[in-house]
């Protein structure tokens, strides 16, 4: 299997603020998403476009990553099959938050190594 990822670009941004602020409370509570913890949409524009507009090296998506984990909700199936499918190999299952718009819940923790993409 081949992954490949690319870079969101910044007209994109507004596709991931429609998609949190458009959903139910308690489709946010399937992903486990604290809604109080959404942004503003506009000032999470403006967020976005700020880095944007730094030089890429030093953007705060830009990572030169080894290791790339995932932790969907453990009792969400469909986002816990898609990293098992795309060559991530399961870690553990454990109680956490987290991503800064999460709240504390059971995670399962997925990894994929930069080895396994060039193997």
């Amino acid at each position: 299997m081949s992954l490949r990822g690319r870079e969101m670009r910044l007209d994109e941004v507004g596709l991931i603020i429609d998609y949190f602020h458009g959903a139910t409370p308690e489709h946010l509570e399937t992903l486990g998403v604290d809604p109080t913890r959404l942004p503003d949409p506009a000032r999470w524009r403006e967020r976005s476009a700020q880095d944007y507009a730094r030089p890429h090296r030093e953007r705060g998506e830009t990572l030169a990553l080894e290791r790339l984990f995932c932790e969907p909700s453990a009792f969400n199936v469909a986002p816990n099959r898609t990293p098992q499918r795309a060559g991530f190999r399961y870690v553990k299952t454990h109680m956490a938050v987290p991503g800064w718009l999460n709240h504390h819940q059971a995670v399962t923790r997925w990894v994929l190594e930069r080895h396994d993409l060039t193997a």
